[in-house]
């Protein structure tokens, strides 16, 4: 419309000029007018640039909008590539949650107890009241108790080394003549906390895993320390055999233990120890070939 305008006061300047020139439209007309003139075109030249710079902005616009449809379609194409991800999850998760209570539900193979040689229990029991803090002794069944968090770090395998000189007083009492006739079971459990650190999980994937590195851990020292290979077998039950309900401090740090039954040489990998889905056993060969593959 402007443009118009000032195309129109262009044509009417010239009429003019011709009109002053020949007299008829006075001076001060003509100057009216063309001032006139010369603010149309500025204006005009000021919108011709705004007019620039909308088509400017609505390329750009235009651009912005298919990056954004390009990327809202790459978002629903990760949104159906997580949500098929998600419910394999929610399959493995059930799967897990099914084999969890089938463990659960099972109870702790019976491991043969027999009445050891007076001497070697004596020598146990000593043994568990010299280290009252770290081992407490079962006289009836034969077994002795060591407290994990005394034994281990939390998520580490390696035996703390001011614990080693127990272990071999204990493989000392292995080696006594009136225990000749019987092996060592050595039984790892954790408590229910899950594996969360990498560097941890790289080494110890589960609390299986952990329960069962632990024992191995200890047969090796013991090994080590005179123990005869072929004498000893390790087992983990991870967090599936709690002593204490894992519901406080208190009682996870029951829970985190490693036992050792004294049975028979007969009783080891034969029905003194059962097979059981929630216990991983394996007999030993040679401290070296068995220690955990990783490292702290």
């Amino acid at each position: 419309m402007k443009r118009f305008l000032c195309s129109g006061m262009k044509v009417a300047s010239l009429l003019l000029m011709g009109l002053v020139l020949s007299g008829c439209v006075s001076q001060g007309k003509y100057d009216e007018l063309k001032f006139a003139q010369r603010n149309c075109e500025a204006e005009r030249e000021r919108l011709s640039a705004e007019l620039a710079g909308a088509r400017n902005t609505i390329r750009s616009l235009e651009a912005e909008i298919n990056r954004l449809k390009d990327l809202l379609r790459n978002r629903e194409e990760i949104i159906t590539a997580l949500k098929r991800q998600m419910s394999g999850m929610e399959t493995a998760l059930k799967d897990m949650t099914d084999i969890y209570e089938q463990l659960a539900s099972k109870q702790l193979p019976i491991i043969t107890a027999p009445q050891l040689p007076a001497p070697v229990s004596n020598a146990l029991r000593d043994f568990a009241a010299k280290y009252p803090n770290l081992v407490q002794y079962d006289d009836e069944r034969g077994v002795l108790k060591f407290v994990s968090d005394l034994l281990f770090d939390l998520g580490s395998a390696d035996v703390k080394p001011d614990i080693v000189p127990a272990l071999q007083e204990f493989a000392k009492i292995m080696d006594m003549p009136e225990a000749a006739a019987f092996d060592a079971v050595i039984v790892g459990h954790t408590d229910n906390v899950r594996i969360a650190r990498p560097e941890t999980r790289a080494k110890h994937p589960t609390n299986w895993h952990l329960s069962v590195h632990r024992s191995i851990s200890v047969m090796s020292i013991l090994n080590d320390a005179g123990v005869a290979p072929d004498r000893m077998g390790v087992m983990g039950y991870g967090e599936y055999r709690p002593l204490l309900p894992n519901d406080t401090v208190s009682n996870r740090a029951k829970n985190r233990r490693v036992e050792i039954y004294i049975v028979p040489k007969q009783g080891v990998g034969d029905r003194s120890l059962g097979q059981s889905a929630g216990g991983s056993a394996a007999p030993a060969t040679a401290s070296e070939e068995i220690a955990p593959s990783v490292e702290k």
